[in-house]
């Protein structure tokens, strides 16, 4: 039987791919950012444009970093049960990522995709408690 967390925690790191790849490999801003910035990437300023598309680089990578983590922690952390340590240290690093990159993402506005975060948030929360 495969345990309920270690689906939650596979569902958590797939999404977190997912992202880091559109991220990672996008050619534009998002459009959440066109739409705060109230323009659109090809109206960007180069340099801002090259900065915004670097910093979403950035911010794919450490997605696809923390996706990783998780997937090497369920894979050789739990494969005997639950071991304590482990569910920390997802519990910790998914928290340290998602807590600002929530408090971010909604700072641009409600249009953004915010909820996918705070669904993070909450179902590594219930991972750990399972």
């Amino acid at each position: 039987m495969f345990p309920i967390n270690n689906i939650i925690f596979y569902l958590i790191a797939i999404g977190g791919t997912c992202v880091g790849l559109i991220y990672l490999f996008s050619p534009k801003i998002m459009p959440y950012h066109q739409q705060f910035l109230g323009m659109a990437h090809e109206q960007l300023p180069p340099n801002v444009a090259k900065l915004l598309l670097t910093l979403m680089k950035v911010a794919g990578s450490l997605f696809l970093a923390l996706s990783f983590c998780i997937i090497m922690l369920v894979h050789f952390g739990l494969q005997n049960g639950i071991e304590r340590w482990v569910l920390w240290t997802i519990l910790g690093s998914v928290l340290i990522f998602a807590i600002p990159t929530l408090y971010s993402t909604l700072r641009i506005g409600w249009y953004t995709p915010w909820w996918l975060v705070a669904l993070s948030i909450v179902l590594v929360i219930i991972g750990c408690i399972q």
